[in-house]
């Protein structure tokens, strides 16, 4: 948990000083890779971060929407997937698992095509988180057995995943 909590003081770092010497985008993709650690590294249950989780929520879906005006597709991949990360922490709601597939099918499209590999494997990670979570939540609720959460229309043989 201590080599966790040093990568995010690192890139807390990295983010004050893109913000100070950086551009106005180059300082908030420093900034939202600086909460994505700390939701990793606090195992998204640290108390702080839950009273906090709207705002994460927020400042993610408004970070995702500047990057979109700004051209910015890492940017807007990197904000998509701490809004995702954001909505799993609330894991305990019965939407959060289905709030947390639509932005992250998205950021897996965007990886894809900046053909970030790295990135791309996150992503589909979380993408996998997402429908785990729904379907434990499903059982939890006593929904039908092979109940798919997140799935629905033309999948195109690729299981829920984006092209």
């Amino acid at each position: 948990v201590e080599e966790g909590f040093d990568e995010f003081k690192r890139k807390k770092r990295d983010a004050e000083r893109a913000i100070a010497q950086g551009t106005a985008g180059e300082g908030l993709l420093a900034a939202m890779a600086a909460v994505e650690s700390l939701l990793v590294v606090t195992k998204l249950k640290e108390p702080l971060v839950m009273t906090r989780l709207r705002e994460i929520i927020w400042l993610a879906k408004d970070a995702s929407a500047l990057f979109e005006d700004l051209g910015d597709a890492r940017g807007r991949a990197v904000s998509l997937m701490t809004l995702t990360r954001a909505h799993l922490t609330r894991a305990q709601e019965p939407d959060a698992p289905m709030a947390a597939v639509k932005p992250i099918k998205e950021a897996v499209v965007i990886t894809r095509e900046l053909q970030d590999q790295a990135l791309t494997a996150e992503a589909l990670c979380l993408l996998g988180e997402a429908h785990r979570q729904g379907g434990s939540l499903a059982l939890r609720e006593g929904g039908p057995r092979g109940h798919r959460v997140g799935h629905g229309g033309d999948t195109g043989g690729r299981g829920g995943l984006p092209p």
